[in-house]
This record gives structure tokens, C-alpha cells and sequence, in this order.
């Protein structure tokens, strides 16, 4: 079965791709000698995602960030945030985008998007209660690599509609987690399918091993665990805390070895819990682009 799935996947000529932008985006930032002028003209490129960027810019997502005064272009933005968080906004808006059509009555898309975003503010919540100076990643890094985690869903749900909503259906019968469910039926699952995708689109290593390896932190690369780790938890409390619908009637196991090699203490738990609630209102603002 995995072996049929991923020949399918090869075969699909329609598979969603992103803006040209993005991938120009990505070059141009990894270019020492780029400017926020460069990086801004690039943007200008695609009104319809620099509309995207400088709405979630002056969202409340960002509102401690800036002044009062509304940012109106995206140089602007480049300069207050940097190339990072810029480029990492236009990515996820994009990725609402390429994946429009909603086929399943088990798997609502706006739900499943509230659970991508949720995990993202999660899994910065988490990180701001770490030692931030042992990570080789900044805080943006986290939130794209949350949001991202269970890409692979969808194309699923896309694509292989029928076998998904069996395994949907399966799932939900037996209790079970959906990437064990998955395992035993198709030989693989959407961790997989979506790092697949997520090599397709060229994204960044530390961005692939998170699709990858959120339910088996310890097999991701040692160099990329801490960032894996950080949105399997996060995976885990949003399922825990039912934000958006992920597919899962049983949150998948915790694996403690992760917060344990964070350096996050149970005495945390409830500290945590707390940021999360007052945080995760912010997934509504991205929902609206969704």
C-alpha cells in the first residue's frame, strides 16, 4: 500500500504547488547581500500575498511589536520584523491557499486549520519557557514548523478521499490515535506523506524533520530535535485541548523524553496551560485568511 501511495503521488499532475514568489522569496533571503528593498520588490510581485502579509502585520498577532500607526507597505514590515518572519507569513497565507477545496465531511478544512495554527502558537508558547539561548532557531522557525506539522492531511484528504475517510472512520471506531491507524492500514501516513510534499516544495530541513518526526521525536536528527520536539508537545496539548479538529478522537502519547530535554519542569505545566489559553485566540486572525 505505502509503495502505491507514493507512485500516486509521483503521478499527480495537478499537485498544488506555491507562488513563484516564495520560491524567490527563500533565494533572496539566503542571499547575505539582500536588502529589505530587494526582498520588498520581490513581494510587490504578488499583491494578493503582500495584501495577506501586511494584514496579519498590523493583526493582533504582532501588536506588541509596533506603534500605534498602521504598517502600509512591506518594506516597512521587512525592516520591523525582519526577513525571516516576513517570508514565514507569506509562506503559511500562501499555503491556505494552494489547498482550497474541502471534499470531507469527517475532516472540516477551517477545523483542521484551527488546529495547524493553534499548534504554531503553541509550540511558541512552549519555546518562550526554554532556555532560548541553547536554540539554534528563532521563535518564528517554531510557529511556520507548528503550523505545518500535519500537512500531509490534507493531501490525503485531497487526494487518496476515499482510503482517508476509511482510516478517519477506523480511527474513530477503535479510539485510536490517527498515525497509528494509519500505520497499520497503509504501511505509512501523513508525518510522511507530508514531509514528501514538504521536500516537493523545497522547504527547510528543520521544517521537514518537524512533519516527519512530531510523533517520533526521538528518530529526528539530533541537531533538529529540539525543534521537533517542541511541536510534538505542542501537537499533543492541542489535541489534548481539542483547538480545531486534527483528526484524532485520542490525543497520540506524549513522548516525556521531550520535555524532559527542553529542560521544562511539571511545575511549568500549569504556567504553561495559562499562556496557551490567554494565546491561542490568535488563530482566529489567520483563520480569516484561510
Amino acid at each position: 500500500m505505502k509503495s502505491q501511495i507514493f507512485n500516486r503521488l509521483e503521478s499527480i499532475e495537478d499537485l498544488p504547488s506555491l507562488p513563484i514568489v516564495i520560491t524567490k522569496l527563500t533565494a533572496a533571503i539566503q542571499n547575505v547581500e539582500s536588502s529589505a528593498a530587494d526582498v520588498a520588490k520581490i513581494m510587490e510581485e504578488d499583491p494578493a500575498i503582500m495584501a495577506r502579509v501586511l494584514k496579519v502585520v498590523n493583526s493582533a498577532f504582532y501588536a506588541n511589536s509596533f506603534s500605534r500607526n498602521p504598517i502600509t507597505n512591506v518594506k516597512h514590515a521587512i525592516v520591523r520584523l525582519g526577513f525571516d518572519a516576513v517570508r514565514n507569513i507569506a509562506l503559511t497565507t500562501s499555503i491556505f491557499s494552494v489547498f482550497k477545496q474541502d471534499h470531507s465531511k469527517l475532516f472540516k478544512r477551517k477545523e483542521f486549520w484551527r488546529h495547524c495554527i493553534s499548534t504554531g502558537i503553541i509550540a511558541n508558547v512552549v519555546f518562550t519557557f526554554t532556555d532560548q539561548r541553547k536554540r539554534p532557531f528563532a521563535q518564528e522557525a517554531v510557529a511556520l514548523a507548528g503550523l505545518l506539522h500535519d500537512i500531509g492531511k490534507i493531501v490525503f484528504e485531497q487526494y487518496f478521499y476515499d482510503l482517508f475517510t476509511k482510516v478517519l472512520q477506523f480511527g474513530q471506531e477503535k479510539e485510536l490515535p490517527l498515525h497509528v491507524v494509519e500505520k497499520e492500514v497503509l504501511a505509512t501516513g501523513h508525518a510522511e506523506v507530508g514531509a514528501w510534499l514538504g521536500r516537493r516544495w523545497k522547504l527547510n530541513p528543520d521544517l521537514i524533520a518537524c512533519i516527519e518526526f512530531h510523533h517520533r521525536p526521538r528518530e529526528a536528527p539530533e541537531e533538529l530535535r529540539d525543534m521537533v520536539s517542541l511541536v510534538h508537545i505542542a501537537d499533543y496539548i492541542c489535541n489534548l485541548k481539542k483547538l480545531g479538529q486534527s483528526g484524532n478522537v485520542r490525543p497520540p502519547e506524549l513522548v516525556q523524553e521531550t520535555w524532559d530535554s527542553l529542560g521544562l519542569d511539571v511545575a511549568m505545566l500549569d504556567d504553561i496551560m495559562a499562556k496557551v489559553e490567554e494565546e491561542v485566540h490568535k488563530s482566529e486572525i489567520l483563520l480569516a485568511l484561510a
